[in-house]
């Protein structure tokens, strides 16, 4: 994860976005920017997929090579929301398995459980 962070990174330093000596106003610009632009590519991804309920799945087109590329899109445009704001690639990388361990946490305390189990408790 760090890797491709850090190639973003280098990505956005190539267009002429450095994060590191941007002005606090022009990096909440910037992720306003790229909090749109995500909307967009979630989008775009939303119609790469069989996500339409009221259609017969069979119908529905899926091409997994243009719904990873629309997915990876959607990646960039989070990283980027992230670098904006100033997070490192490493904070994000540890945060990242942090919260995975909390999450994990959870699962193995019942506070999450199964779709099944929350419909037979109420609590869905």
């Amino acid at each position: 994860m760090k890797v491709s962070i850090e190639a973003i990174k280098m990505y956005q330093k190539a267009l002429g976005y450095d994060f590191d000596t941007m002005s606090l106003h022009k990096r909440m610009q910037s992720f306003r920017d790229y909090m749109a632009a995500l909307v967009v590519e979630q989008g775009e991804l939303a119609t790469e997929v069989q996500w339409k309920p009221w259609r017969n799945t069979n119908q529905q087109k899926f091409n997994k090579r243009k719904a990873l590329l629309e997915f990876i899109d959607c990646y960039f445009f989070l990283i980027d929301q992230g670098l904006a704001l100033g997070f490192t690639a490493q904070e994000i990388e540890d945060t990242f398995y942090l919260k995975l361990n909390v999450n994990m946490e959870r699962i193995n305390s019942s506070y999450n459980n199964t779709k099944e189990e929350r419909n037979n408790t109420g609590t869905e």
